[in-house]
């Protein structure tokens, strides 16, 4: 089992140019906002992440679009981790784009209280 630092140096060696192009903040107990990522060396830029921080634990939610299942609307992922060895590296990989996207602060900006006001 890898430790967070192995983790974090291979998502760096294997998603090392991913970055975040946008961030959308909501005024959401339930999401801290929407972002987008660039994948360069695939030519491939995904809209519409989710990400959330509850007690410390940061949670990414792949984009989704709705359907209609009998009567209900479910939502359904658009992409899927092929291994959670996978998702833990493109996590650790999005939380360091993050740092580098608000300029070396932590991942959760400490003032998203003011960027989803100024929204």
């Amino acid at each position: 089992m890898k430790n967070a630092t192995d983790i974090i140096t291979s998502a760096g060696h294997l998603l090392g140019a991913l970055r975040i192009t946008a961030f959308r903040p909501v005024d959401d107990d339930r999401t801290d906002g929407f972002f987008d990522v660039l994948l360069p060396g695939l030519g491939l830029e995904v809209n519409n992440f989710r990400r959330r921080e509850l007690n410390g634990v940061v949670t990414i939610t792949v984009p989704t679009r709705p359907r209609q299942v009998g009567d209900k609307w479910v939502e359904y992922p658009l992409l899927r981790f092929i291994s959670t060895k996978a998702r833990r590296e493109f996590e650790a990989a999005v939380d360091l784009a993050f740092i580098e996207y608000f300029g070396g602060q932590p991942a959760r900006p400490a003032n998203l209280d003011a960027l989803v006001a100024a929204e």
